[in-house]
């Protein structure tokens, strides 16, 4: 997967904003969904749905945003906190992947497969 927000600009309060959601911990993923998590605004009841659309083509990726903000931005064009908040997530998630995976030691060979030939 690759996060593509660098498609998407977010002004700086906005950046702000979504690294202070983050911080307080208000983003918590669906328990069914992996594209899908929630996060809430002055109203404790009615929660806001952020999804983030991915897909083989990062051409054809886009997040939304139930916000005010992003409800009405049509997909691809909301710029909300909520929704730079969940892209910064992602994209630290995918940095942990790839630091993990960086890290795994390589397997060296200190014997020679069956049937090599011997010199």
């Amino acid at each position: 997967m690759t996060i593509r927000a660098d498609n998407i600009r977010y002004s700086a309060p906005v950046l702000e904003k979504a690294r202070n959601l983050l911080v307080a911990q208000l983003i918590e993923p669906d328990g069914t969904y992996p594209d899908i998590w929630w996060t809430w605004g002055s109203n404790p009841d009615r929660p806001y749905r952020i999804q983030y659309m991915r897909n083989e083509n990062p051409e054809l990726e886009f997040i939304t945003c139930t916000c005010p903000y992003g409800l009405f931005a049509g997909a691809g064009d909301t710029r909300c906190y909520h929704s730079a908040a969940v892209l910064m997530l992602l994209e630290a998630e995918e940095s942990v992947k790839r630091q993990k995976l960086s890290e795994v030691p390589q397997v060296k060979r200190t014997r020679k497969p069956r049937g090599a030939a011997t010199s």
